[in-house]
């Protein structure tokens, strides 16, 4: 059953400028957040297919954290990925737990921040997919599309930043922030 899930989770990864896209098995997988009041770093799990870790807090930064502090809560986030077999995914999907954190993290971000809505918490978010493979960190920076809705920026592969999981932590918060800076909203609300 491993094996099939670690099968599972091979996904077809744009490929790096002037190279071809292929299947690569994903390590680490964190979704990355930005707006005016916070930085947020999310634990995704990986299964058939990548989910907000229900057992694992956000970790959430003041607008003013610096890059090194970035870098090293993004590792921290990376860390406790973990990959989840089939009939785990289906367990957690019948249970509804997963709408359940999702509804919790909503209703504490707008307590803690001060938002009275969904919509003004989404407003100016940034979101970057952040994944570990074959010894490199991607960062891929979003475009909002609908109100909930992300999608590839229209730049695609060429926004995406990689990184030697070997960089130090400031390096990867410096990149975590350019990719924010790279994200796009096409979406009018």
């Amino acid at each position: 059953m491993k094996k099939l899930a670690r099968l599972l989770i091979a996904r077809i990864v744009p490929a790096r400028p002037g190279k071809r896209a292929m299947a690569r098995t994903i390590e680490a997988s964190a979704l990355a957040q930005r707006n005016p009041k916070f930085f947020s770093m999310m634990t995704q799990s990986l299964g058939v297919f990548e989910f907000s870790e229900p057992d694992v807090e956000p970790i959430h930064l003041g607008p003013d954290a610096d890059d090194e502090l970035l870098g090293r809560r993004l590792r921290q986030s990376l860390s406790k990925c973990r990959t989840v077999s089939v009939d785990e995914v289906l367990e957690m999907s019948k249970s509804g737990i997963l709408e359940q954190r999702a509804k919790e993290r909503e209703l504490w971000r707008k307590k803690t921040y001060g938002f009275r809505t969904k919509r003004a918490l989404l407003q100016d978010m940034h979101w970057c997919m952040v994944r570990v493979s074959e010894g490199q960190i991607e960062i891929s920076p979003t475009d909002r599309h609908s109100f909930q809705g992300l999608r590839e920026t229209s730049n695609g592969a060429q926004d995406i930043i990689y990184l030697s999981v070997s960089v130090s932590d400031a390096e990867v918060g410096a990149a975590l922030r350019e990719g924010f800076n790279r994200c796009t909203c096409t979406y009018s609300d």
